[in-house]
């Protein structure tokens, strides 16, 4: 354990300096004193202490590496470098050098493996030289001579630009590449010289600038509060919370409180870490950064008197961030999602730019905020610019935009709102592979997934940008415009109303608030008002009825101003919906959606962090969620709370039920990719569904269980969506783990109120503690509303009970009442077999059919594990799942297929509808030989490290074999080819991306 120096007892016995320490109270970052450095030319500081290096271990359980960390503080800048170097007895083994051209405190996070030389083992003396021309003081806190720290979290800045240069192009480059940002930035708007401005463009600038205040200061509670204006109390209080930072001005120099990130104390030594957060008593960056904005959103409506007030303290506490470190060029040894707590800083620079620039402060503080957003990645090359993180519209580029609009070279700000647009132009077109943000299917990516939760915050970024750009000549194209105003169609289809299916919540089943609900309407509130590019109309009409059918079951007054004007809210959306890249398919009627999600061996089955989502393996095991009851309608009413939820029970899932103890997942540092997580994917490609002209569609799954827990589990499913029904289909059903029975989990409903009541064939059970198994319990009705036809032959346990379970965060038990319907597959089964059909949101009142009528409205044609095959006798489609291409049918029109694949018929007339899907992402071809061992068992890797993370889909010409002779009616299709020879058509198309291809024929 390396000792710490925060020179709170003196000078330690072991540092000597042939120059003049002293400690001194002038300046500090932990405690109330520092070391005072006083340098004459040559000065040498050595500390004898232990470095206690550690050479990197692929195989420890943390892939965290050895490195330096320490604070430095200067009244003036210095061309010369500060040299930093380590020894082992007498010997220099490795150095770095660090840039001194900054004032005020700077830290730098330095890995041993970024230095030059070669660190070892049992290192006994660091040592700092600085070789200056003229006398020179300088002020050194914290030091802390090896502390273990995430690899991922070094950031170079202009101080040490050598660190981490692999964070460039790595998988959180949006965070770390300041210094890349900030060169490109150098290289091509600094050097612009000076060009004419229209007026037109003058204008176009004030137009930007009042829209951007306007979406700011729609959150500012103080116009709102009364008549009156801002009272004295509300300046007291203000006050009350400046006094915290304990700012003092003493002969020129400014002191006050530690202001650090959250993430600074990464660099904190885990046995001193609460020594060290008491010692430095900081104040967080996120409290600073809100009492900024709180202090501008005052400034707005006050009185001169009271403006004057604030604003000398508001100008007092951005001074004291500069000092502290909060400077253009600094890196804070991190800024690992440090997007987040900055939001509010930026935003309150841009509602006090006025007081900011009488203060001289304006262009300086512009400057920071292009650092720290990193504003220079719009001038990445253009190839460079595909696949942004939604991180950044969520958190950085509300500050980038006012950087350029606080840019007061009117030259410059033409040209960056310009290069934004590109970027926005750019980035906004579908992404490559697993990167975000936005895929041709309309999901949304953000940790390698369809992710709502971080999709909601991004569309909040981006979408009052999208406005503000808006009918200018910096507006979005169509191209990206229209694939953000789809994404955001696709959510409101994917939520209802309000909550996304629980199986897109990734590390976070919660079931409810902003990480599993639309919790804001302003993204559909914001695209309404940017328009429709190809419309004329004030604004876009069709997200307007969108907001207006949203906004009926919340309280979003701003929608009222489209209600005034004669909008009225769109109907229901209804139909069936395929996401490809989110291993979803989604089906509406009326005011119920049914999901069914899975996962693959591109798509991760589950998000889980040290403290989330600990029990979810089996969240996305073939999940089918019906959400469809409450006023508002929501996880809790329509069966889903996590408190005593048995994790083991996804509605829709094929699972060996196991203790909920060993349920609990065995979290990995897998690689220096990524962090202490858990994403697990399969080793199969064949997920995902199709639909037939929007309305009806099919889901298919072939599970394989991850081996990391259980290669034994396997399972083909499929889901048959029709109108008001769901088949569901399981075949080949197979494991060999001992622990637990196999289950496919028909449902599992919280149980809202105690009598609330489940019905086995017409009989009401409202008993507690109530389990019983039927042989032919052909019709169940559940509590939520919805009705399940088994066919006979199936056993089919029923519960109702208090059920103890573990919070998916903290592992603490928790408890309520459930009820669960279950079909039965015994221990280890071998191709065992299930199939059920749901009626969803049934009454009981309505008459249900009769086991002799259900033939009249389906037919399982085939259920083996080469074909499921399912006709829908109301919209005459069949619909087909071809687990392999060595079958063929004859039950209407197709016979086989080139591959496995997904398809649907229908005839009207002499007319063909054909839907083909081929589910394969194709990201990839063959096997990674990194994902298996040497007995080609599959190993957990970082999705992160794959090298085919950011690959477009790889085409493959799928065909499809038909009986009879048929022509293609739309002769347009140049995608599509037709060969028809010996009594048969074969129908070819090229396909990426696991999508739907329709066509139309007719008969020959």
């Amino acid at each position: 354990m390396s000792r710490i120096y925060s020179f709170e007892n003196g000078i330690p016995q072991n540092i000597s300096s042939n120059g003049k320490i002293n400690i001194s109270t002038k300046h500090y970052k932990d405690g109330k004193s520092s070391l005072e450095w006083n340098i004459t030319k040559t000065s040498v500081l050595e500390i004898d202490t232990e470095i206690n290096f550690e050479e990197y271990n692929p195989n420890a359980i943390s892939k965290a590496i050895s490195s330096f960390v320490f604070w430095i503080y200067q009244e003036k800048p210095i061309k010369e470098k500060l040299n930093i170097a380590f020894y082992k007895n007498g010997e220099e083994q490795c150095f770095f050098e660090m840039e001194m051209n900054f004032t005020g405190w700077r830290t730098v996070w330095v890995p041993f493996e970024n230095m030059q030389g070669k660190p070892v083992e049992n290192m006994d003396k660091l040592v700092f030289t600085l070789n200056t021309e003229t006398d020179h003081t300088i002020y050194i806190d914290q030091i802390i001579p090896m502390v273990k720290i995430d690899a991922r979290h070094h950031v170079r800045d202009r101080q040490v630009p050598f660190v981490n240069k692999g964070a460039d192009t790595a998988v959180n480059s949006h965070w770390m590449s300041l210094c890349l940002f900030s060169e490109l930035y150098d290289e091509q708007i600094n050097s612009i010289k000076d060009f004419s401005i229209s007026d037109e463009d003058k204008v176009i600038f004030k137009v930007l600038e009042d829209r951007f205040e306007s979406v700011l200061m729609e959150h500012s509670t103080y116009p709102l509060k009364s008549n009156t204006l801002l009272t004295w109390e509300d300046i007291d209080d203000l006050k009350a919370d400046y006094n915290l930072f304990k700012i003092k001005k003493e002969n020129g120099i400014l002191t006050g409180v530690t202001i650090n990130s959250s993430y600074h104390e990464e660099a904190y030594p885990s046995e001193n870490k609460e020594e060290l957060r008491q010692l430095t008593n900081a104040i967080d960056i996120i409290f600073c950064g809100k009492w900024l904005l709180e202090a501008a959103y005052m400034w707005q409506v006050a009185t001169d008197t009271q403006k004057k007030i604030i604003e000398d303290m508001y100008i007092n506490v951005m001074l004291h961030l500069i000092d502290q470190g909060w400077n253009n060029g600094s890196g804070m040894g991190t800024v690992h999602h440090l997007g987040y707590p900055m939001r509010t800083y930026y935003n309150s620079i841009y509602l006090m730019r006025e007081p900011l620039k009488k203060n001289g402060l304006l262009q300086k503080v512009s400057d920071i905020v292009k650092w720290y957003s990193g504003v220079g990645r719009i001038l990445k090359p253009n190839e460079e610019l595909i696949g942004e993180s939604l991180d950044v519209f969520n958190t950085l580029l509300f500050g980038m935009i006012i950087s350029v609009l606080t840019e007061e070279n009117i030259c410059k700000k033409d040209v960056l709102l310009q290069k934004i647009k590109n970027w926005l132009d750019i980035s906004l077109n579908p992404a490559p592979g697993l990167e975000g943000p936005l895929k041709v299917d309309g999901s949304t990516f953000h940790h390698a997934k369809h992710y709502p939760a971080y999709t909601l915050g991004g569309f909040s970024g981006i979408t009052p940008v999208v406005y503000m750009l808006s009918k200018t000549k910096y507006a979005l194209d169509d191209v990206s415009h229209n694939l953000l105003r789809k994404a955001l169609f696709m959510m409101r289809f994917y939520c209802n109303h309000f909550v996304w299916p629980v199986a897109m919540s990734a590390r976070h089943p919660v079931g409810d608030g902003d990480r599993g609900s639309i919790s804001t309407l302003e993204p559909f509130y914001y695209m309404s008002l940017a328009g429709e590019l190809s419309s004329d109309a004030k604004y876009d009409n069709k997200m307007v009825a969108v907001l207006l059918r949203l906004a009926k079951h919340t309280n979003f007054p701003r929608a009222d101003r489209f209600i005034k004007e004669g909008y009225v809210p769109e109907q229901t959306p209804n139909g069936n919906i395929a996401l490809s890249y989110g291993c979803a398919s989604l089906h509406r009627r009326g005011e119920w959606l049914a999901s069914v999600c899975g996962h693959s061996r591109y798509i991760w089955g589950n998000e889980t962090y040290v403290a989330n989502n600990l029990y979810g393996r089996y969240i996305a095991y073939g999940n089918l969620q019906i959400l469809g009851n409450g006023d508002i309608i929501d996880n809790k009413h329509s069966g889903y709370v996590q408190e005593g939820w048995d994790w083991n029970f996804w509605p829709g899932t094929t699972t060996v039920a196991l203790p909920l103890n060993e349920m609990r997942s065995n979290v990995c540092n897998v690689d220096r990719f990524s962090g202490f997580e858990e994403m697990l994917i399969s080793d199969e490609r064949f997920v995902g569904g199709a639909n037939i002209d929007c309305e009806n569609g099919v889901f298919a799954m072939k599970l394989h269980s991850h081996a990391k827990y259980d290669a034994t589990q396997r399972a083909n499913k499929s889901y048959f969506f029709f109108n008001n029904k769901i088949i569901c289909i399981g075949t080949g059903i197979e494991n060999e783990n001992s622990k637990g029975n196999t289950y496919t989990t028909l449902f599992q409903n919280f149980l809202l109120h105690d009598d609330d009541a489940i019905y086995i064939n017409n009989n009401k059970k409202v008993a507690l503690n109530y389990s019983e198994t039927f042989e032919n319990a052909n019709y169940i009705y559940d509590n939520c509303r919805n009705a399940y036809y088994i066919p006979n032959n199936q056993k089919v346990t029923v519960t109702r009970l208090l059920q103890t379970s573990f919070d998916q965060n903290t592992g603490k038990k928790t408890s309520n009442l459930f009820a669960k319907a279950l079909i039965e597959h015994g221990a280890m089964p071998k191709d065992a077999s299930y199939e059920y059909c749901i009626f969803p949101s049934q009454e009981r009142s309505e008459v249900l059919p009769s086991q002799a009528d259900m033939e009249k409205i389906y037919r399982v044609c085939e259920k083996t594990n080469d074909l499921h095959c399912v006709y829908d006798i109301e919209s005459n489609t069949y619909a087909y799942v071809f687990w392999n291409n060595e079958v063929n049918t004859n039950y209407a029109n197709v016979i086989s297929v080139s591959t496995p694949m997904l398809v649907m018929e229908k005839e009207t007339g002499k007319d063909l509808v054909l839907s083909i899907c081929d589910p394969d992402l194709r990201l990839y071809e063959g096997q990674e030989e990194d994902q298996v061992d040497e007995n080609g068992v599959q190993k957990e890797v970082s999705l992160y490290s794959r090298k085919w993370l950011k690959k477009y889909s790889i085409p493959k010409t799928i065909s499809v074999s038909l009986s009879g002779k048929w022509s293609l009616k739309d002769t347009n299709n140049s995608t599509v080819k037709l060969e028809v020879q010996d009594g048969k058509t074969i129908v070819s198309v090229v396909s990426t991306d696991g999508l739907t291809y329709q066509l139309r024929l007719y008969k020959l």
